[in-house]
């Protein structure tokens, strides 16, 4: 009679198996995460490299770089709209800067009826925070765009010593430092309440666009509200940052490990590490250190 041994793990067999599959999952899972977060760093760098064309093509059609933030002077036009949008027409947005040019035309307040204020774009979504793809409520019942790249000021809102700000019209001829050398546009995610970092338009502090669209490298906290009052008298240069400190607004940080991507005025886009925070800040400005 011929018997026949049943297949099967023994219980050793097992443990040794489910050890083995454990240190592979081990080594597979930051190699995974590291391929993915390796991928989006790329699209948040083709995205600056997309809206540093769009620069260079605003410039040449008016001879200057566009407004931080038109502000809201006594005869602006078109009050409080991001230098994000005036680059439209330069991004294959047409149409979304001729709707925008309709609305003003209706309402001057670009916070009550206007479409582009909802109006989501993913080339200034960085996918390493992903929060800009898609509209968020803010206080006062506010349903925002975001973005994840702001305009640099230059030192801070006072200073205006930088290429965007508030009512800036910067032409490559006022950059003595040299455009090679000179940050436009850096990356600092919206805030977690998404008070900060509106793409469409913004007053920021002061109503100056600060916090929203552009902001200082090391930008002064010129707020009072609740949220910031622990912030007040800080001078927050480039730095990590986290969403959980309101304080982080007010100054440039990322998602990615250990520095953000930067624009540069002539078009090219660089990773500037944390450590390198004081070449960062002399890039900033325009014309000199700061």
């Amino acid at each position: 009679m011929v018997r026949y041994r049943k297949s099967g793990l023994t219980v050793l067999e097992l443990l040794v198996a489910v050890a083995v599959i454990s240190i592979l999952l081990g080594l597979l899972l930051p190699a995974t995460q590291y391929a993915r977060e390796a991928a989006r760093r790329t699209t948040c760098r083709n995205n600056l490299r997309q809206i540093g064309l769009a620069t260079q093509m605003h410039h040449e059609t008016y001879s200057s770089f566009p407004p931080g933030n038109t502000g809201a002077a006594p005869g602006t036009k078109m009050p409080f709209l991001s230098w994000q949008v005036h680059l439209y027409p330069y991004l294959e947005q047409r149409a979304l800067w001729d709707r925008a040019r309709q609305d003003y035309a209706t309402n001057p307040s670009p916070f009550v009826g206007h479409r582009g204020f909802r109006t989501v774009l993913s080339t200034f979504s960085c996918p390493s925070d992903g929060r800009a793809e898609t509209t968020h409520l803010a206080r006062n019942r506010y349903i925002v765009a975001l973005s994840n790249y702001l305009g640099v000021i230059g030192t801070d809102l006072e200073t205006n010593d930088g290429v965007l700000f508030s009512q800036s019209h910067v032409s490559v001829r006022d950059i003595r430092d040299g455009t090679s050398n000179t940050l436009i546009v850096g990356e600092r995610p919206p805030s977690v309440d998404f008070w900060w970092g509106w793409l469409y338009a913004g007053a920021g502090q002061r109503v100056t666009g600060s916090g929203d669209q552009v902001l200082g490298i090391r930008e002064l906290n010129a707020r009072d509200d609740q949220l910031s009052l622990r912030c007040a008298a800080d001078r927050l240069s480039y730095r990590a940052g986290s969403l959980s400190d309101q304080c982080h607004f007010l100054h440039f940080w990322s998602f990615h490990p250990d520095g953000a991507f930067f624009l540069f005025a002539d078009g090219h886009v660089d990773f500037l590490s944390y450590g390198a925070a004081a070449t960062v800040e002399q890039m900033a400005t325009r014309a000199g250190n700061p």
